[in-house]
């Protein structure tokens, strides 16, 4: 079921979507998903972003996925990924309020630069594992990939121009645990391999939870 919602990011309003699976017990686990540059035509309703939120949301994660500050009807203006991190610690918070008591486990996936900043907010002690598909290792600085020990997921494809240049080197000063997934013909738009990034990620966050972390 999608849900139309919003949320308060400091003084700002943000829309978002909200993905509840058919049945909610216990402790369920709940993703934030963001998405790629506002500047580039990046919002929520990016073809990935959807696929990837309902696909988590048929495994029977809750999800969300949201716009970004000064993206579709968010208040708020475009802050080079800086601001966009207490976006998505403001969705953390929101999702808290669905269920205090039973949403203790979250996740981040981030797409493109809405990898960068879900890598940024993923220092937030509530998130419990990332997943980063597509990270622009070329055009933001990754460094405090270094010490997050929480689990990692970063998938791209061989084709991507904005990742492959700088991929192996970057990926040697990631800490432990990581789990790397290079698609083979895929570019930075992942056209026609939607569905099989959604299924990776998917699978990923089911494991993590389901081990515990």
């Amino acid at each position: 079921m999608e849900r139309r919602v919003s949320f308060k990011s400091g003084y700002l309003v943000l829309e978002g979507i909200l993905h509840l699976p058919s049945e909610v017990k216990g402790r369920v686990p709940a993703i934030v998903v963001c998405h790629p540059h506002p500047l580039y035509g990046g919002s929520m309703y990016n073809i990935m972003v959807e696929k990837l939120c309902r696909k988590l949301e048929s495994s029977g994660l809750i999800t969300l996925r949201f716009n970004f500050r000064g993206v579709g009807f968010s208040e708020g203006v475009y802050d080079g990924g800086v601001s966009e991190v207490m976006d998505v610690k403001a969705a953390l918070n929101f999702l808290e309020t669905i269920d205090p008591q039973a949403l203790k486990l979250f996740g981040i996936a981030g797409y493109s630069f809405g990898a960068y900043v879900a890598s940024r907010a993923a220092e937030d002690p509530r998130v419990k594992a990332l997943a980063l598909i597509s990270p622009p290792f070329a055009f933001y600085n990754f460094d405090n990939l270094r010490y997050i020990r929480k689990p990692k997921l970063i998938v791209w494809g061989d084709q991507d121009e904005f990742v492959s240049a700088t991929i192996e080197e970057v990926v040697g000063m990631i800490a432990e645990p990581k789990k790397l997934i290079l698609v083979k013909g895929a570019d930075h738009f992942w056209f026609g391999y939607e569905d099989e990034v959604s299924d990776t990620v998917t699978s990923f966050f089911q494991d993590i939870f389901k081990a515990g972390h």
